[in-house]
């Protein structure tokens, strides 16, 4: 497939401040740059906090009114555009078509699956949500603990839906992106893919623009950036963190940067725990802003893929800390822990012991510091032009 003059489109539903906007911008941007022409095709377009990369090689449109993604207002807009406009790829980032794709494959267009998470996030996410259910009521709980989950994880009965799941869109694209090569050796393993079917599952880590000149003067500030959710986030184990380690440092202060649908549910918590100097700060717009005072970013959640909050710390001089969930956060961070600091799943303690140590070891702090700002080269979007090249030329 010639890639000079090469016309793409890329659905996604929301394009605003999100972490994968913030990518499908940023790759818009390289499209463009190799002589892409690029049309996104979205349901809510937050123009002020999402601009166009590229106006001379790209476009936008709003998929017409009560389209969803995927309802058939959607399939049959996007298949006008695509004839009228003589796209031959249509990436979709993390939204199956389900049963529309045979549609969409009518098309004659080559269809690109771009995975943001860690293989079978979905199956991880649906075992956190109950847990947070069934806490609400004892029988619930008893019923949790004693009968349902043992039968079920037993059975497969959670996991084998997720599984069957993934290979449906492995079998149904003509290419499947994931997030790194640890991911593609999982999805292949745990899948039990064919041959053919795990080559077409192709790694592309996300990439994020390089800051020029970050700022590596630091407050005594340690914060979390993120969504305000139980299942995934886990924004409370930061508050029982902070409840293990504040007394060791007196000059240091949290803050809490995000919204969510368990906002109201962890702001009662952390009131309950009384604890000194740390705080809300509700959602920000401008995160570069709170990286460029903050020395130290915590992230505590049970699942992630590629989580960019990470590698946006990493860029702004500022050293992440995270469980060790997915090879993903491994990857970003280091197994050597030169890039960051792994703690292992779920051990609040040790995560504590070990923010201790780098709050209060300056020269420990000083060199993870300067491996970020290695580490964070290796992000840049023109690292993922041979990449897109292959993929164009296998489509």
């Amino acid at each position: 497939m010639k890639i000079e003059g090469l016309h793409v489109a890329i659905v996604y539903p929301v394009l605003g401040l999100g972490g994968l906007d913030v990518v499908i911008r940023d790759t818009g941007k390289l499209f463009a740059s190799m002589g892409v022409h690029v049309h996104y095709y979205t349901i809510e377009w937050r123009e002020a906090e999402w601009q166009l990369p590229a106006p001379t090689h790209c476009s936008l449109s709003l998929l017409p009114e009560g389209a969803e993604l995927w309802n058939q207002q959607a399939v049959d807009f996007v298949l006008q555009e695509l004839r009228l406009r003589q796209i031959s790829v249509l990436i979709i980032p993390n939204y199956f078509p389900g049963p529309y794709l045979d549609l969409l494959r009518s098309s004659g267009v080559k269809l690109v699956f771009w995975s943001h998470g860690m293989p079978l996030w979905e199956y991880h996410d649906s075992i956190e949500a109950r847990r947070f259910v069934v806490k609400k009521k004892l029988s619930r709980h008893l019923e949790w603990i004693f009968l349902r989950v043992p039968f079920k994880l037993w059975m497969g009965a959670y996991r084998r839906p997720w599984e069957d799941y993934y290979r449906r869109v492995i079998e149904g694209m003509d290419l499947y992106l994931t997030l790194c090569p640890a991911y593609a050796r999982e999805l292949a393993e745990q899948l039990c893919l064919p041959s053919e079917q795990a080559s077409k599952v192709v790694p592309l880590i996300n990439t994020l623009q390089i800051e020029p000149q970050p700022t590596l003067e630091k407050e005594k500030l340690i914060v979390f950036v993120g969504r305000l959710s139980y299942a995934d986030k886990r924004v409370d184990r930061v508050i029982d963190i902070w409840a293990r380690a504040h007394k060791a440092l007196p000059d240091w202060r949290v803050e809490i940067y995000g919204a969510g649908p368990d906002e109201q549910r962890v702001k009662a918590y952390l009131e309950q725990k009384g604890l000194p100097r740390i705080r809300f700060c509700g959602y920000t717009a401008e995160p570069s802003e709170v990286y460029r005072r903050a020395s130290v970013l915590l992230l505590t959640s049970t699942h992630e893929g590629w989580p960019m909050v990470l590698i946006e710390a990493q860029n702004h001089g500022v050293v992440p800390m995270a469980f060790a969930c997915s090879s993903g956060v491994r990857t970003i961070l280091g197994e050597d822990n030169r890039a960051g600091v792994l703690v292992r799943p779920f051990n609040s303690s040790q995560y504590a012991r070990r923010l201790v140590r780098l709050c209060r070891d300056t020269d420990y702090r000083a060199k993870l510091q300067q491996g970020c700002l290695s580490k964070r080269l290796e992000y840049s979007p023109e690292r993922s032009r041979e990449t897109w090249e292959e993929i164009f030329q296998r489509l």
